[in-house]
């Protein structure tokens, strides 16, 4: 009874720590703060802009928080999962969320995932984004990238259009 006692009290204290054990992806993105500029041809207005992100780590989970040009951006993502919140920075209100799903299993430094869709061959997908596009993020020696790549909204379904990379921000961690 006393060894059985002992088991059930060491598996207590054990197994929450295993619960919430990173995946190395997850493990490789390191908390703090982070400085960033967009790349974009398809849309020169952002190109150059300036980013800023704060990271976090929360229960298995990376959560960044990313502002810029009086936008706020919210990712909560891992090694099979991206949920992102877009909002109002001077207001808060949200303006569209939306998820995705590893489309292969990670690296250590690299995921991509695809919009969530409820019917991919019929393209209804989540915030009426194109059942093509895709999120990655890479993760870098002193930062990370975060990359959309799709098509333009009023080009959603079009054979003729393929999804090319609209923007790319570059991060450095700066503390």
């Amino acid at each position: 009874m006393k060894k059985l006692l002992t088991l059930a009290l060491a598996l207590t204290f054990a197994l929450p720590a295993f619960a919430h054990t990173p995946s190395p992806f997850v493990a490789a993105v390191k908390d703090g703060t982070y400085d960033g500029t967009i790349h974009s041809v398809p849309w020169p207005n952002l190109e150059g802009k300036k980013a800023k992100m704060t990271v976090k780590h929360e229960g298995g989970k990376v959560v960044a928080d990313v502002t810029f040009e009086g936008h706020a951006e919210k990712w909560h993502f891992d090694d099979k999962t991206l949920k992102q919140t877009e909002h109002e920075l001077a207001t808060g209100k949200l303006t569209k969320e939306y998820a995705a799903t590893a489309q292969k299993p990670a690296t250590a430094t690299e995921q991509v995932y695809g919009v969530n869709c409820t019917d991919r061959a019929k393209n209804i997908c989540e915030a009426e984004i194109d059942a093509r596009a895709t999120w990655t993020v890479k993760v870098t020696a002193d930062g990370m990238s975060y990359s959309y790549t799709g098509v333009h909204k009023h080009q959603k379904g079009d054979p003729k259009v393929q999804p090319e990379t609209k923007f790319d921000i570059q991060f450095t961690r700066v503390k």
